[in-house]
């Protein structure tokens, strides 16, 4: 319900309003059929609906159609309360008047409230009230605001009043939120670096860091920037640089300082050097105005450490596991990687990881694999080991007697002409002892 309508999703049916003027005696204000297609009783078409949008638009979820945004236009013959004027400053005054008109001649009542924006109790007192009018009353209603002058370091501040809870009638589309501004002082507020410290490898050509405005756009911001040393040389180990960043009034997006890199020949210890913001009124810096660069040194970097594990044997059609293990000297592994060097080709599940595993092939063979890590200088080492798929020992049971094959799925015809050989001749004497006997 808003106001004297009352609003339902009905399924295949569509968008129901109704006027509720009288409670007793409800009657369609207006109707949309989200779903012409049908209107059985069946779970299709309009699932949800929502009309407190500050315009006055209705909201309308569709199962099958999606979102319709529609217009209100039963309230164009309603009585409705509206803002009257496009009031939205005020000069620090200590009381502010925001007019509130009633358009027809039902009688109405409307609630209204304060809502806080940059602007706190400290600005203007958050109150709510009600205003009301009796049948064919039309003349503006005013809401009366206690507004405290702004002190010399505010710059604008903004809250909102709304219209809310509409008996007898409505509010206007669009006209139930009115937007203050409290003026105040221009304020240029400041500027600081996003990081206070980052590192960089030799071998990159540049660094780049981003600087933002913060605590609003009033007015022209600008703030210089230089490289200064530390233990890293200017013009050795990074390339001078300095700069001024300014915003207009108005921008805020945030700037960027890019720094060049000398890549030396030198093996080193890590270095350092600051970028650093300055400027002639200090209130316009952050927090962070300066940024610690560490360089890492290309020279000095040494490769990791990487272990495969042991060579082993595996039976046919077996699930097997790859173990290995990396390390770096300067703890910076980027990445490892199990890969198949020789073999029949199998599957390799989180070839990615220290831990990788595989089905061995239907058939005996040698399988490599290598295990390669890398650091952030892309520096790999690798390490490989060898898997020997072998096939089980096969047994035929021959009563007292056992043959053995170390052969795979299935007997060769030489072993089968042996076994065969071997039954004859078990059998032949059978009967020569059977014939003793008798």
């Amino acid at each position: 319900m808003r106001g004297n309508r009352y609003y339902m999703s009905n399924y295949e049916r569509g968008l129901t309003i109704l006027d509720i003027s009288d409670p007793s005696s409800p009657f369609q204000a207006g109707f949309f059929d989200t779903y012409p297609a049908l209107n059985t009783t069946n779970f299709n078409g309009a699932w949800g609906v929502y009309p407190f949008l500050p315009s006055g638009n209705v909201l309308i979820s569709d199962i099958q159609r999606g979102l319709f945004v529609l217009k209100d236009n039963t309230l164009a013959s309603s009585t409705v309360a509206a803002f009257a004027d496009s009031v939205t400053t005020t000069q620090s005054d200590t009381i502010l008047t925001l007019p509130v008109m009633k358009m027809g001649n039902d009688a109405l009542s409307v609630g209204y409230q304060v809502i806080r924006g940059s602007a706190n109790a400290d600005d203007v007192v958050m109150s709510q009230g009600e205003l009301t009018w009796a049948q064919g009353d039309d003349a503006a209603q005013n809401i009366s605001l206690a507004i405290a002058p702004n002190a010399a370091n505010e710059g604008d501040e903004l809250f909102f009043v709304r219209l809310y809870n509409p008996q007898g009638g409505g509010i206007a589309p669009g006209l139930g939120y009115m937007r203050v501004t409290i003026e105040g002082t221009a304020q240029t507020y400041v500027a600081e670096l996003n990081i206070d410290e980052v590192t960089a490898l030799e071998t990159d050509a540049n660094i780049t860091v981003s600087v933002s405005r913060l605590g609003g756009t009033e007015g022209e911001l600008s703030v210089e920037y230089m490289v200064e040393s530390d233990t890293a040389t200017v013009n050795q180990d990074v390339e001078a640089q300095s700069g001024t960043l300014t915003w207009a009034e108005g921008e805020s997006q945030a700037q960027t300082i890019t720094v060049a890199l000398i890549n030396d020949n030198d093996e080193e210890a890590e270095e350092r050097f600051f970028i650093t913001l300055s400027a002639e009124n200090e209130e316009q810096l952050g927090s962070f105005n300066q940024t610690t660069v560490t360089i890492k040194d290309d020279e000095s970097n040494q490769a990791p450490i990487v272990n495969a594990g042991d060579d082993f044997a595996a039976l046919l059609r077996t699930s097997q596991t790859l173990q290995g293990s990396a390390s770096d000297p300067e703890n910076a592994l980027v990445s490892v990687l199990w890969e198949q060097t020789s073999g029949p080709a199998v599957t390799l599940a989180d070839a990615q990881t220290l831990q990788a595993s595989f089905t061995t092939p239907d058939n005996p063979a040698t399988l490599t694999f290598s295990l390669t890590a890398t650091d952030e200088f892309g520096v790999a080492s690798s390490a490989s080991i060898a898997v020997d798929v072998q096939a089980p020992a096969e047994t035929v049971d021959l009563g007292n007697d056992t043959v053995r094959s170390s052969g795979g799925g299935s007997l060769g015809a030489f072993s089968l002409i042996g076994i065969a050989a071997f039954m004859l001749r078990r059998r032949l004497r059978a009967c020569q002892n059977n014939a003793g006997a008798h």
